[in-house]
């Protein structure tokens, strides 16, 4: 199914509008430094380039996609902090421009073209990571029942900070950023073929740190969101606990239905 065939409001149409211009300006003004660049590789072209690269990443995952919804759904699961919002936000980024790199280099070094995100490679890579994305989606809701039914009246904080979570961060920004990023893979091509791949490498990097800025602003504005609806409930410990469960029963469902539902829509496009 197409987006077109998906009625979206106005403004939303218009917000998606706004970002993508503004994504097609900013790849067409980094365009227009390459000649500088090749002339003076680490002049002021080559750094004017990468603040672009990271206005770009910034920009570009303000846009639709599913980065988002799973950073909210994940931390609508359990007890969280802003540093972990953090982490997880620039660690997806990371590893969603770091996929895309490796597919685009390997793609123009192995296969003689800049071509990557065509091939097998990033077929196979996307239904593979939303699989991934899905079952930790239903590992987090039986998790929750898990709690709900036998753990009995166990801290709800235990499980903040420990290995165990931080495991699961770990697995659910990997899962999430071996989707390569299609943005990010553009300008790498442009870079390579041009002539220009130092400018390229740390353009990833930018735009890395951007993407990430903009996904933990959602990671942490979930944790402020579930920590300040917890805190009305404190002198409630039985509507304390039951909000607890609804919302990591629901961040877990937001997982798991967005992680099949990108897989099935991945395997239809293939």
């Amino acid at each position: 199914m197409s987006g077109n065939d998906i009625p979206l409001p106005s403004f939303v149409s218009h917000a998606i509008h706004v970002v993508t211009r503004w994504q097609l300006v900013i790849r067409n003004t980094m365009a227009d430094k390459a000649d500088d660049i090749i002339a003076h590789p680490y002049g002021r072209s080559f750094w004017i380039f990468i603040a672009l690269a990271f206005a770009y990443g910034f920009i570009h995952a303000l846009g639709p996609g599913h980065g988002k919804v799973l950073a909210a759904g994940y931390f609508m699961t359990r007890p969280g902090r802003i540093w972990l919002g953090l982490l997880f936000g620039f660690l997806t980024m990371g590893f969603h421009v770091l996929s895309a790199s490796v597919l685009v280099v390997g793609g123009y070094w192995l296969l003689g073209g800049g071509n990557a995100l065509s091939g097998a490679g990033a077929l196979y890579l996307e239904p593979v990571s939303f699989g991934l994305v899905a079952c930790l989606g239903a590992f987090m809701i039986f998790d929750t029942l898990w709690d709900m039914l036998v753990a009995g009246k166990k801290e709800l904080e235990s499980s903040e900070g420990s290995s165990k979570g931080n495991g699961r961060l770990w697995a659910m920004a990997l899962a999430a950023g071996l989707v390569p990023c299609p943005g990010a893979a553009m300008v790498l091509i442009f870079a390579v073929t041009l002539g220009i791949a130092h400018a390229g490498y740390a353009a990833m990097v930018a735009i890395s740190l951007g993407m990430g800025l903009a996904l933990s602003g959602v990671s942490v504005g979930t944790v402020l969101f579930r920590g300040a609806i917890l805190a009305t409930m404190t002198n409630h410990e039985l509507a304390y606990r039951l909000l607890h469960r609804v919302l990591s029963l629901l961040g877990g469902l937001i997982v798991f239905f967005m992680g099949g539902i990108l897989m099935l829509g991945s395997l239809h496009l293939g």
